[in-house]
């Protein structure tokens, strides 16, 4: 057993460690060479003193898979920290960069009360002029990810019990400046939000400040704060360094409702307005925010199929109806031939699976046979089955794009097209009736469908010729030295398939350009789109001046071994097959047609 694995049983065990715990496991942790851990780089610019945060960074951080090292810049210096190329902040080469203001940096907040509205104005105008000027800063010299950090409420308010009723609010004072926080966060890619005023409410804000330390060394944060802070630090860091999740996968009797419904039929079942029944009503009330999230929904059960249909159906406390479900295993098979039915029906990786089921057993039998599939615990009481399915993070992402929104949808329209496929006659006239239609943008950091683009690159395994994980920043820093980049949305007769594609392409020497990028959503795989994006990709690379050749590259995967020919079956010569598939495409001399099945434009 990995020191890994005893650590994570270990946290199991217990819900909170003390400081001298949390200090020996750090230890511990730093000391192996055993764990498989991936390196993070995490840099503090603060107001406020930080370095107790290093050893529940250290210890949460590998339980999320990460080996987390720490830079904590000298108390109160940003400018001199951001600014300079040679500071000890880009000495450090971060992979995230943390930036937090304190409520010192807000002296109004002492005599709100018999402050001017301008001066209130002004004071959230400084704080928000500050923070741009650093982020520009940072920006000039890294392409790290930021984290900017919100305001908390404080604990003790300047109007006391009068607060909510008072014409001059420190809360809504609060709530104005994080707004405008947030707008620097999304107009500027690669910049999140730490959203420490969620965090505070949750702990409690007599249980999440400690006056004492603050008085003594300018730590604002309890113990009980910290570890919530840290906790909250390596779940954003997941979220921008791990692609989520893309399907939960339920179990029915005893998960969607209380009971079996084989044996105690509909009236017997637990689902309705007195407890327990409301809480499963609750938690299906919670799985529809997780499809208008973007999260896929399925079901695997061992159970007869009209029995199960029927609560949908006619269940008349039931929330989710079949149509809510991108696909149903409801049959006597196995959990895990069930599952696999499942990623192949959706065209998904096995490991963008999370299996949700009551039954011990079962998860076990997940476990042994799909190692890559994630298996959530399950908990005792249904009225916790939302906070163990949310605390787990797997579903954890900082952005939510029009395809996240609408991707329940999406899968509803490829049902009717399997259907539609299955009443014509040969390939060739199922793609000409499809009647589909390819809109080209060229890509750039202001586009719409940036976001959408480096969802792609984070969770395309497919049809993904190099499988090359380029962050928000690392796509915005390709862009802006160069980088010829299409995105591609693609719709049918049926419906929306979305930002599906994407290409990249950058100069290199002697006139010649390197596809670093080409992906397709597997939506749309097998529908000869990719031929029209490549046709694009290259017309657009001989507008930027002369071109000698074009190479194309294909970094074999675990995943992406159907797409190996796609440069051959597109008339690109082998040039190297020494590491890197290379492939060669001179646009001179040579001409790339696809097929004329599809309606193409640029937008």
């Amino acid at each position: 057993m990995s020191n890994l694995t005893k650590l994570q049983q270990k946290l199991a065990e217990k819900s909170e460690f003390t400081a001298v715990e949390y200090l020996s496991l750090a230890r511990k942790v730093k000391a192996s060479d055993e764990l498989n851990l991936r390196p993070l780089n995490i840099a503090f610019l603060s107001s406020f003193t930080l370095n107790l945060l290093e050893a529940k960074l250290v210890v949460e951080g590998a339980i999320k898979g990460f080996a987390i090292e720490c830079y904590f810049a000298p108390f109160n210096h940003f400018e001199q920290e951001a600014i300079p190329s040679d500071s000890n902040l880009y000495a450090f080469q971060p992979d995230l960069i943390a930036l937090s203001f304190g409520h010192d940096d807000l002296p109004i907040l002492q005599r709100l009360l018999s402050s001017k509205q301008k001066q209130r104005t002004q004071s959230i105008s400084t704080i928000k002029g500050r923070l741009e000027q650093l982020v520009h800063a940072i920006r000039n010299q890294s392409q790290a990810p930021l984290l900017l950090w919100n305001f908390p409420q404080r604990k003790i308010t300047v109007s006391g019990l009068a607060e909510r009723t008072s014409s001059i609010s420190e809360t809504t004072f609060i709530e104005n400046l994080n707004q405008e926080i947030s707008q620097i966060a999304q107009h500027h890619n690669a910049v999140h939000i730490f959203d420490i005023q969620r965090i505070s409410a949750e702990v409690g804000l007599k249980s999440f400040y400690d006056t004492r330390l603050q008085f003594l060394a300018r730590i604002p944060f309890s113990a009980k704060g910290q570890v919530a802070i840290a906790h909250g630090l390596v779940r954003y860091a997941s979220a921008i360094k791990s692609a989520p999740k893309k399907c939960l996968v339920l179990d029915l009797d005893n998960t969607l409702w209380g009971g079996i419904i084989g044996e105690d039929g509909m009236a017997g079942i637990q689902l309705g307005q007195d407890y327990p029944g409301s809480a499963f009503v609750h938690f299906q009330l919670y799985l529809l925010s997780l499809k208008d999230r973007g999260i896929l929904l399925a079901i695997a059960s061992k159970n007869n199929y009209n029995d199960a249909i029927e609560v949908f159906e006619k269940h008349p406390d039931g929330v989710l109806t079949l149509a809510d479900f991108a696909d149903t295993q409801i049959n006597w098979d196995d959990k895990a031939t069930s599952l696999k039915k499942i990623a192949s029906n959706l065209n998904i990786g096995i490991d963008s699976l999370v299996f949700f089921d009551d039954n011990p057993a079962e998860r076990e039998w997940v476990r042994s046979q799909l190692p890559d599939v994630c298996v959530l615990d399950f908990p005792a009481s249904p009225d916790a089955f939302p906070d163990s399915i949310e605390d787990s993070g797997v579903f954890d992402r900082l952005t939510l794009t029009s395809e996240d929104l609408h991707r329940a949808g999406f899968y509803q329209a490829e049902k009717k097209r399997q259907e539609f496929k299955g009443q014509v006659d040969g390939v060739e006239d199922f793609l000409r009736g499809l009647q589909t239609k390819i809109q080209l943008e060229i890509l750039s950091p202001e586009s719409s469908s940036f976001a959408r683009s480096v969802q792609l690159l984070e969770r395309t395994n497919q049809f993904n010729l190099t499988t090359r994980r380029h962050s928000e920043a690392d796509l915005t820093a390709l862009l802006n030295k160069g980088t010829c980049a299409l995105a591609m949305r693609v719709s049918d007769r049926f419906g929306e398939h979305g930002i599906v594609g994407l290409a990249l392409a950058i100069p290199e020497e002697d006139d010649c350009w390197r596809i670093d990028t080409f992906l397709l959503s597997c939506r749309v795989m097998g529908k000869k789109i990719e031929s029209a994006l490549l046709s694009a990709l290259i017309d657009q690379i001989t507008k930027q001046g002369p071109v000698k050749k074009v190479i194309g590259e294909y970094i074999q995967s675990k995943k992406n071994k159907p797409v190996e020919n796609f440069y051959l079956e597109h008339h690109f010569s082998q040039i190297d097959d020494s590491g890197i598939m290379r492939y060669e495409f001179d646009p001179n001399t040579q001409v790339l047609e696809h097929p004329d099945i599809h309606e193409v434009k640029f937008i």
